[in-house]
């Protein structure tokens, strides 16, 4: 699905998509919101509730609706990022956690922020080779003292930006381990 709001006069243009995939019968964990906002640069808002199924949903979808809510407001960055964490923190006799990962891209400036809370990497394509940026820090709702670090990248044109959740990170980890097991069960190696 291409997320794409009424143009505005931009030195550079970005072309955001999303796509979603869950196990059939099941439902993802993962939320995200693409959309222009009020200053004209665009947001991308990508979360991981904690978990499975039905409540993830819920974790993910309350946290990328209240924070794009907020930044569309004119919140700073920063100042929503610790609001949501207040919330969660608050439903704490629920465990809520998320994860977090904003990209605001500038038409004006060609340069994207990345502010990353507990959140999978996010890998530039430029040419022929691909960057990876990570940041360590726990998801939100966990702890209130919040470690919000960001990284701000000039983009190039033809550059791509795949945010992605732990769920595509993972994915391969999680069946090579499984093949391992099955490999090592029988062999007795250690």
């Amino acid at each position: 699905r291409v997320c794409r709001a009424k143009e505005y006069p931009e030195k550079y243009r970005m072309e955001m998509g999303a796509s979603a995939y869950a196990r059939p019968g099941t439902v993802s964990g993962d939320s995200y919101i693409c959309r222009r906002l009020p200053d004209g640069n665009d947001l991308i808002l990508l979360s991981d509730g904690m978990g499975k199924g039905e409540a993830a949903a819920l974790e993910s979808s309350l946290a990328v609706k209240t924070l794009a809510n907020l930044i569309e407001a004119g919140f700073d960055v920063e100042i929503a990022l610790r609001t949501l964490n207040s919330i969660l923190l608050l439903k704490s006799e629920e465990e809520i956690f998320a994860t977090i990962d904003i990209g605001i891209f500038s038409g004006e400036s060609g340069r994207l922020r990345l502010y990353k809370i507990g959140a999978a990497s996010t890998f530039i394509k430029r040419r022929n080779r691909v960057h990876a940026v990570k940041m360590a820090a726990l998801p939100m709702g966990i702890v209130d003292g919040l470690k919000i670090d960001f990284v701000n990248l000039k983009l190039q044109p033809g550059d791509q930006v795949v945010m992605v959740s732990d769920g595509v990170t993972d994915s391969g980890r999680y069946r090579r381990a499984k093949e391992q097991d099955s490999a090592g069960a029988g062999s007795g190696t250690a």
